[in-house]
């Protein structure tokens, strides 16, 4: 069996902060970041097609699937074929810090976008077990071409994107001296997470 995979993750950033008055200080950032896992294996010879088998969806040609005979051997695997799995995310933030008086006020807000792009061969190439429960042996059923399970999935391939934003505003009001007085709100809603290529 061949299997090779590669892994990047890059980030970038990005902040700029603007003295509007002596009073007011204003700070902006702006971010992107990207995760990408590629992962490729095969395992060349023949294909359960090729060998005989009927009534079967043989995803890429001569690579094998999986065979468990109880009592005798396993051939193959399940890895196969090209899998994929990318992040992207970008933000952007303001935040304004404002002291007037007996306040020191901090608002702002942001919003940010992310999506991840998935493909994975789970199991496309097929698993066969032979257990004995027909002719009382893992090689006779092997023999026979009667598996105890027959188990095989197709490429799964998911987009899916989330949007996020919020706006927020805190107040530290020095009331006297000797007492401070905390408060603030924040607006944060749930935006639901949608699939592009409508799989769910």
């Amino acid at each position: 069996m061949l299997f090779r995979s590669n892994q990047f993750a890059q980030s970038y950033a990005i902040g700029y902060t603007y003295v509007v008055s002596p009073t007011m200080v204003q700070s902006l950032r702006l971010a992107a970041h990207r995760t990408a896992v590629h992962d490729y294996a095969t395992n060349p010879g023949f294909d359960f097609c090729q060998a005989g088998v009927t009534n079967f969806w043989c995803d890429s040609p001569g690579e094998l699937g999986s065979a468990s005979i109880t009592g005798g051997f396993t051939i193959g695997g399940t890895a196969h074929g090209t899998n994929y799995w990318t992040v992207l995310n970008f933000s952007i933030d303001d935040d304004v810090n404002w002291v007037k008086g007996n306040h020191q006020m901090t608002f702002g807000g942001g919003t940010s976008t992310g999506s991840a792009r998935q493909l994975n061969h789970f199991a496309s190439v097929g698993t066969f077990t032979f257990n004995g429960q027909v002719a009382g042996a893992g090689l006779a059923d092997f023999m026979l071409g009667l598996p105890s399970t027959v188990f095989q999935g197709l490429p799964n391939t998911v987009f899916t994107r989330e949007n996020f934003v919020n706006l927020y505003f805190t107040d530290s009001w020095k009331v006297t001296p000797r007492l401070t007085f905390n408060f603030g709100v924040r607006w944060e809603p749930y935006l639901p997470m949608t699939v592009a290529n409508g799989q769910i």
